[in-house]
């Protein structure tokens, strides 16, 4: 069964929120000359998640080419955050 479409606005904006949050958290840590170990695994971990959440958007159909490349798979699988 399909989502309505007020159903796959919300998702596709939640999604995009998402994907921002994680952009502006990772730049925020890429500024710092330095990463504390415990900031190394938020970046990794904030890595896994953008591209899941842009591997999402893809699948949806929502992601735009503007914001980098398309992924190949949509049938895309929760990513294993623990680092």
């Amino acid at each position: 069964m399909e989502a309505s479409p007020n159903e796959h606005s919300r998702t596709v904006a939640q999604l995009q929120q998402e994907y921002r949050s994680y952009a502006e958290r990772l730049a925020s840590l890429q500024c710092c000359s330095y990463l504390s170990e415990d900031e190394q695994l938020e970046e990794t971990r904030l890595k896994k998640l953008k591209l899941y959440a842009k591997d999402r958007l893809n699948a949806l159909g929502a992601y735009r080419s503007d914001e980098g490349t398309r992924a190949r798979d949509t049938n895309i699988q929760a990513p294993n955050t623990a680092a």
